[in-house]
Parts: structure tokens; C-alpha cells; sequence
């Protein structure tokens, strides 16, 4: 009696205990389903809310950038880069194109008119120059450096304009003869200058504003300049040959002394000049080799494809060059290209019977070295222009032995 009473109890709290482990494992199955398993419509909410969140940021980028546009429109042009560096371009090249213009007017206009035109010019270069040191604070160092830079060239290019048709009068004794040889040679000089900075027409017509008056200048200038290189002695319209032009060849052609030479519309043709010239054009020439002696005056190339030219000259100035031409060059001044590609440039090597007493006599010994310090009008960024380049040692050529 004793015994069973004892064991009624006993089997109730094991069926008690194992109650409370069964409810115990059915909350843990019942908080892993709320939680690995949410409800589809829950899963939903969040998606919209993604959606949301993302239309409302883009409406806020789309709304910032179009604040920013509106900003730059309304922002003082003087404080654009792009649009100051436009601008600067703009001015310089009317600059020089009026330049050009006051030279190839020279001759009719006379000294006063030419020279009130040349002191605006250089007013308009300093005012330049003004602009350039405003513009500094807002201006990237390398644009700066660049902008000073061309605006001191165009700066020389007309001082040196004004030297040469204005040169100041000196005090002498010398007598009428002399006076009215100096005359036709200063004249002389006046022809070689038109054609040197026929380079800058070239360009005014390319960029400047088609309704201005310095473009429409310099397209009538053009015309002209190109129609006078079919004039005086050269070497015309020829294919495949050999051409050999000796010293007494170019004073018989010029009279007396070193005169102006042409080369124009060549195709596979080897030209040797063989003597000294005042001042030399290339122009449209294809694949062609020449290698001359001294041109006391420019030389100016325009025109040039897959050419070879070996020049000793005071000045060199070439216009729509390409697919590897190369100049070896001896310069007094700096090469200047202009709207040219893929162009090389290597020290000038070319003899011939009497060459070194030519480059003596024309002011070119020794080799100053300037035929490497090339400007490229083209490019007036601070980095190296990509349109140049000087040819490898081991890429260069020998000139042929003169004929």
C-alpha cells in the first residue's frame, strides 16, 4: 500500500517534465519560421521602398547636374577655361593676320599708314598679354605658361614686322646710288617677308570667324600669294626625275646674286640646289628628296608628303606637312610647323664643292643647333606637341654625294 503511493507521484513528474520539453521545442520551431521565413507581403514592402529610395536619388543627381550646366552658362566667360583659351586663339590669330595683311599692303600704303597699323597690332598684343596675367588665378599652370608664351611670339612676330618695313633711319654720307641700291634691296626684303608669313594667312583662314573682316583678308591674301608662286625661276609640274641647279644656273635666273626659288607641284623628284638662293617655296610636293645649299632668307613648305628635305636656312616655316616628311635642318631661328603631322626633324649634313664657304658667308657656321627647338603653332599646350618629333641616330639618313 505504501509502495504503490509512493510511485503515483514519480510517474506524474516525468509526465510533467516531458510536457515542458515538448512546448519548449515548439516556441523554438515556431521563432525560426518568423524569422528565416518572412511573409511575402513584408518582402514586398522592402523592394518598394528600394525602388523608392533610388528614383529619389537620381531625380536629386539628374537636378544637381542640371544646376551645374546652368551655372557654367551664367558664369563670367572670363573665368572659362575653355572659353578663355578659345577666345585668346581667336585673338591671335586676327592679330597676325592683320599683320600679314599690313606687310603684303606695305608697299601702296605707305610707311605712315603701316605704321599706325603695326602700333595697334602691338597694343592689341599687350592687351593680350593683359588678359593672359587676369586670367592666372583661374587658368591651369601648364595653359598659362602657354598663353604667355604664344602671346610673346606674337608679340616678336610684330616687332619684327615693324623692324623690317620700318627700319630706323641712320645718319650717313653715303651718296644717291647707294641710297636707291638700299632701296631695292629693302624692297626685296619686303617680297621675302610676305612670303614667310604666308603660314599665318593660312591659319586666319582656317579659324578665324567666317564674317570677319581678318578672314576674308586672308583668303583674298592667299590667292594671291599662291598665284605668284607660278612666277620667277623654279622647277614646275614634274615626275620621276633627277633635277641638278648649279650656282651660275640661279645667277643667271636672278641676274645678279642670290634670288627667290620655286618648287611646286613635284611627284618622285630629286632636287639638288647647288648654290645659295634668298628664299625658297615648297610647295605641294609628293614623295620628293632636296637637298640644297644656304637660303640667306626662309624657306617655306607647304604641302609636303612623304618628303626629304636637307635646308640650310635663317628661317623655316612649314604648313600642312605629313606621313613622314623629315627636314634635317640647319636654322638661325626656330623651325615653326603648323597644321602638319607625323613630321621629323635631324641636323643638316648635306655637302657640296664650296658648301662650307656658302655657309660661311651666309652667317650659318657653325651650327647653332636651333633645328630641334621646333614651335608648333598648332599646339600651344605646355606638354610636347605630338605632331613632331626628332628622328633616332640610328633612324636617320645620309644625303647622297652631290652630283
Amino acid at each position: 500500500m505504501t509502495s504503490e503511493t509512493t510511485d503515483a507521484p514519480g510517474e506524474e513528474g516525468k509526465m510533467e517534465a516531458k510536457r515542458s520539453q515538448l512546448m519548449v521545442r515548439a516556441r523554438v520551431v515556431v521563432v525560426v519560421v518568423v524569422v528565416v521565413s518572412p511573409g511575402p507581403a513584408r518582402s514586398r514592402v522592402r523592394v518598394s521602398r528600394s525602388d523608392r529610395l533610388t528614383a529619389k536619388d537620381e531625380a536629386r543627381r539628374a537636378d544637381a547636374d542640371a544646376r551645374r550646366a546652368e551655372a557654367e552658362r551664367a558664369a563670367d566667360p572670363r573665368e572659362n577655361v575653355d572659353a578663355f583659351l578659345r577666345a585668346f586663339e581667336d585673338r591671335r590669330v586676327a592679330v597676325l593676320a592683320a599683320v600679314d595683311a599690313a606687310t603684303a599692303a606695305h608697299p601702296d600704303a605707305g610707311a605712315d599708314a603701316t605704321r599706325e597699323t603695326l602700333d595697334a597690332l602691338l597694343k592689341d598684343a599687350l592687351e593680350m598679354e593683359k588678359s593672359v596675367a587676369e586670367a592666372s588665378y583661374f587658368l591651369p599652370p601648364y595653359d598659362a605658361r602657354a598663353c604667355a608664351a604664344a602671346t610673346e611670339t606674337t608679340k616678336g612676330v610684330v616687332q619684327s614686322t615693324q623692324a623690317t618695313l620700318l627700319p630706323k633711319k641712320k645718319f650717313s654720307f653715303s651718296s644717291r646710288k647707294k641710297k636707291e641700291k638700299a632701296k631695292e634691296v629693302e624692297g626685296g626684303e619686303r617680297e621675302k617677308e610676305v612670303g614667310e608669313v604666308e603660314r599665318d594667312v593660312e591659319r586666319a583662314k582656317a579659324n578665324a570667324r567666317g564674317d570677319s573682316a581678318a578672314a576674308a583678308s586672308a583668303a583674298a591674301k592667299l590667292a594671291a600669294l599662291t598665284a605668284a608662286a607660278d612666277d620667277g625661276p623654279g622647277l614646275r609640274d614634274l615626275t620621276g626625275e633627277t633635277c641638278v641647279v648649279t650656282a651660275s644656273e640661279l645667277r643667271e635666273a636672278n641676274g645678279t646674286g642670290a634670288g627667290d626659288y620655286v618648287l611646286v607641284n613635284l611627284t618622285d623628284v630629286t632636287v639638288f640646289i647647288l648654290g645659295a638662293v634668298r628664299a625658297l617655296r615648297c610647295h605641294n610636293l609628293k614623295n620628293v628628296r632636296v637637298y640644297g645649299g644656304p637660303v640667306e632668307g626662309s624657306v617655306h613648305a607647304q604641302g609636303l608628303d612623304g618628303c626629304h628635305l636637307e635646308i640650310a636656312t635663317r628661317q623655316m616655316r612649314i604648313h600642312d606637312a605629313r606621313n613622314g616628311t623629315a627636314f634635317y635642318l640647319r636654322t638661325k631661328s626656330r623651325p615653326i610647323i603648323e597644321h602638319s603631322t607625323g613630321v621629323g626633324f635631324a641636323p643638316f649634313t648635306f655637302s657640296y664643292d664650296g658648301s662650307e664657304d656658302a655657309l660661311a658667308r651666309a652667317g650659318m657656321e657653325p651650327d647653332p643647333g636651333t633645328w630641334r627647338e621646333v614651335d608648333d603653332f598648332g599646339w600651344i599646350k605646355q606638354q610636347q606637341s605630338p605632331n613632331w618629333r626628332i628622328i633616332p641616330e640610328e633612324e636617320r639618313v645620309a644625303p647622297p654625294p652631290a652630283p
